[in-house]
């Protein structure tokens, strides 16, 4: 039996205008699609959307027991015929429901092992194989629905028989188009809508190993009209479509979002991986309820479940995806009963972003080209986060932008090598860049904008490194930057408040984002920004530190293994110091800078140039830790390279970024 195509109509749906073609054949010209597995929470969707979009189509659900599963309403008079009974384990109920389809769409699929009969190799390698070969037998389009993730190598069945089924399909049916959605949401979904009802009984939402694993949540209506256009072009014969949506979450942040839409308060709390085995050991022994969580399950969990870049898209198929902030709202409203807290809508919850983004940011290399971008911002009253950097970025830099991310609409990053902080004998020369590695570490952020300017779109007069040969307008903070690290290097905070304040002038950003690791830095902009009447907020992040405390740096790529071995002696001294001060042993400079000083001098290879202790607001040195507290902060080279470091002492860090 061989394929003719219908001609070829524009139809319109939620994605705009598109070639709508069903396959046909010469003995049946109706164009009759039997969607297996369809009676659960995905097939009615794709009832509804071939009905949408081609006024001449049938469409039939078929189920292990139809009888079980009432009629899916329609619109659309008699053209959803009634469900019909196909059972995966039995070749011949599936032939006799694909007999007469143009198109097949393969819904089947299990969580849960049902033995004897029901494993995930009957029902997801198997089972595919036996549809394949009834939608080939009849002449019938395959659509087959797997799953991110499916993997023939995987240790976890479920995954394993997904990829096993989709290497069935197509050597049984070649022409078959696979889909592997990532998590599904909508009205009736099981993810979103148990979590939200867990969410209500227990005192805190549980997230395993941190709930850093990421997801790529799509909606059922997008992925109900992607499998749609699979039946109508043959464009994806024979090929993968990984199917998302626009934004990549970290499952915490998941749970923050179900949170946040439901209107319901509850602690995240994180739960080790291996309690998480323990829970599934006992409770996949009992019959499934809203508690069931399987071992497999857990070690799904963590594996991101995003699109790979490597097949096709949603794009490739004109469909736009939609966020879940959008949707959520409308249906997670259900969840609560007596709280008297209306969920929020998506317009109340905008400047909040749970999402880290699969889209690149904006490379912007103009002042002139920002500036219309602002212009649109400002009309539509959206706020901009800022964050400085001279590149060669680390999970410092990355921790600010998350910040960012969470609390502005819109995020800029900058990344410009300021000649201006370099003395004639620095590093400017060898100051690491790693711009592809940037862009992909803030893409993974969510960063909407890269502001990559050259130097003489930031200095137009032209910029030596000899200060007194220099040209144009430059910035002082008078009394904040001789001290400490300008004791050193005299005028580097000269060249930091300079390109700072040319930046926060072409940014007009909300709030500017630095980390307390440059805590002098932070000071001298926090006072250049009052005393310019600057309508930035300056918001400071605290140190991220590696795990044997060394500050991160974008200079420790220079150490040596060796080196770096050296280089947490500055934090390990001033840590000393702040303990002697908290436990009382140490009040005074000279106490302090004592007991630093001895580990350090100790240290084979690590040269120390400074240590300080100083206000922290006025960065005046202080012979006696006051009522304000300290900045106690100190610089060491090893080899080649300056480490800087500092810790607060009598204040806390919340009490000093105010």
């Amino acid at each position: 039996m061989r394929y003719i195509k219908t001609p070829v109509r524009l139809c319109r749906s939620q994605s705009g205008l598109w070639l709508a073609r069903f396959y046909t054949t010469e003995s049946n010209p109706t164009k009759k699609v039997v969607v297996i597995g369809g009676t659960g929470f995905i097939g009615p969707y794709i009832a509804r959307s071939v009905l949408q979009d081609s006024p001449s189509a049938t469409v039939q659900l078929a189920c292990r027991s139809p009888r079980d599963h009432p009629q899916v309403s329609s619109s659309h008079g008699g053209r959803l015929l009634p469900s019909i009974a196909a059972d995966v384990t039995d070749s011949q109920s599936v032939r006799e429901a694909c007999r007469g389809a143009s198109a097949v769409v393969n819904l089947v699929g299990i969580m849960h092992e049902r033995r004897p009969r029901y494993t995930f190799d009957a029902v997801q390698n198997e089972g595919a194989r036996v549809i394949a070969q009834a939608a080939k037998d009849s002449g019938a389009k395959l659509v087959h629905v797997s799953a991110i993730g499916a993997d023939v190598e995987s240790e976890v069945p479920y995954a394993r028989t997904k990829g096993l089924g989709e290497q069935a399909v197509l050597d049984v049916h070649p022409d078959a188009s696979v889909v592997r959605p990532s998590l599904v949401f909508g009205k009736e979904d099981d993810f979103f809508n148990r979590f939200a009802k867990l969410a209500r009984i227990l005192p805190f939402v549980p997230v395993f190993g941190g709930g850093h694993t990421k997801f790529q949540p799509v909606y059922v209506e997008d992925l109900a009209r992607a499998i749609t256009q699979c039946i109508a072009t043959d464009k994806v014969n024979g090929k993968i479509v990984e199917v998302g949506g626009p934004h990549v979450y970290e499952y915490r942040d998941l749970m923050q979002l179900m949170l946040d839409q439901a209107g319901i308060r509850r602690p995240i709390i994180s739960v080790p991986w291996i309690v998480g085995y323990i829970q599934g050991f006992f409770l996949e022994r009992l019959p499934e309820n809203l508690f069931t969580l399987t071992r497999d399950q857990v070690k799904l969990l963590q594996r991101d479940n995003v699109v790979s870049g490597s097949h096709m898209t949603l794009a490739d198929l004109g469909v736009s995806p939609t966020p879940a902030e959008d949707v959520l709202h409308r249906y997670l409203r259900r969840t609560r009963s007596g709280t008297g807290v209306r969920p929020p809508t998506p317009a109340s919850t905008h400047s909040r972003s749970y999402f880290t983004s699969t889209r690149k940011p904006r490379i912007v290399e103009t002042i002139a080209e920002y500036r219309a971008l602002r212009h649109q911002w400002q009309r539509q009253d959206l706020s901009v986060g800022f964050v400085p950097t001279m590149g060669a970025l680390h999970d410092g830099h990355v921790s600010l932008a998350r910040t960012a991310r969470k609390t502005c609409d819109i995020v800029v990053v900058s990344i410009f090598v300021n000649p201006a902080q370099f003395a004639p004998h620095e590093d400017l020369g060898k100051y690491p860049r790693t711009m592809e590695q940037d862009v992909a570490m803030l893409t993974e952020v969510g960063v909407d904008v890269i502001f990559l300017p050259n130097v003489k779109e930031m200095y137009p007069a032209g910029i030596v490194l000899d200060v007194k040969d220099q040209q144009g307008t430059f910035v002082e903070v008078k009394g904040k930057s001789h001290q400490m690290e300008g004791s050193i290097r005299p005028h580097f905070f000269r060249g930091v408040a300079t390109v700072v304040t040319k930046f926060l002038n072409i940014m007009q950003p909300t709030k500017a984002f630095f980390g307390q690791k440059d805590a002098q830095q932070c000071a001298v902009v926090r006072t250049m920004v009052r005393d310019l009447f600057i309508p930035t907020e300056i918001v400071v992040g605290e140190t991220v530190r590696e795990p044997d405390g060394l500050a991160m740096s974008s200079r420790n790529r220079y150490l040596s293994p060796e080196e770096r071995a050296i280089a947490p002696v500055l934090y390990k001294a001033l840590s000393a110091g702040q303990r002697a001060f908290n436990e009382g042993t140490a009040k005074s400079r000279d106490e302090l800078i004592q007991i630093a000083k001895a580990i350090i001098d100790v240290q084979h290879g690590a040269e120390l140039e400074y240590l300080s202790v100083a206000n922290p607001f006025s960065l005046a040195e202080e012979e006696q830790v006051g009522s304000e507290g300290a900045i106690f902060s100190g610089a060491v080279r090893v080899g080649k390279t300056r480490i800087i470091d500092n810790v607060l002492l009598g204040i806390s860090t919340e009490t000093w970024v105010k």
